[in-house]
C-alpha cells in the first residue's frame, strides 16, 4: 500500500495527534503511526491513506476526503479503547488542522470499537470527513 508521507490531511493529523500529552501518556509513547504494514506494539493508533469523496454518488463539495485512525489495544479493557478514542477525537477538534493555507475541518463520521474475534484486542475506528476550507478572496 502506498504511503502518506505528502498527504497533507494525514501528516497534520499525525502531527496533531502527536502534540497531546494526555493521548501520549495513554499510548506509553508516540506509537501513532501511518498506515503501517505491520502490528506493532499495542496500544498504538494507525492513520489510514485519507480518501477522496466519490463524487458520482452525490458528493458535492470538491476537496472532501475520508480519513481514518485505527486504534487498538492489547487488553479486553473496552474503557482504554474508550479513553484512547476520546483522546484522540479531543486532539483533532482543539488542533487547528492547516493544509498548506487553508484550514481543514473535520467532521466526525464513526466512532466506534469492539474486541478482535479470538482475541484480546479491542479494536477501535474513528472516521472523519476532511474538507479544505477555502478562504474568500
Amino acid at each position: 500500500m502506498q504511503g502518506n508521507r505528502d498527504d497533507k490531511y494525514t501528516q497534520n493529523i499525525r502531527d496533531a495527534l502527536l502534540d497531546d500529552p494526555q493521548l501520549l501518556r495513554l499510548l506509553g509513547g508516540t506509537h501513532i503511526f501511518e498506515d503501517t504494514e505491520y502490528h506493532p506494539t499495542s496500544p498504538h493508533i494507525t492513520i489510514g491513506q485519507s480518501r477522496p469523496l466519490d463524487w458520482s454518488a452525490g458528493h458535492k463539495i470538491k476537496g472532501q476526503r475520508t480519513v481514518t485512525l485505527q486504534i487498538w489495544s492489547n487488553t479486553r479493557e473496552r474503557a482504554l479503547a474508550q479513553k484512547l478514542l476520546d483522546s484522540a477525537n479531543q486532539a483533532l477538534e482543539t488542533a487547528g488542522l492547516m493544509g498548506g493555507n487553508s484550514p481543514i475541518q473535520l467532521k466526525p463520521e464513526y466512532s466506534g470499537s469492539r474486541q478482535v474475534p479470538e482475541s484480546k484486542e479491542i479494536h477501535g475506528i474513528l472516521r472523519y470527513n476532511a474538507m479544505s476550507q477555502t478562504k474568500a478572496a
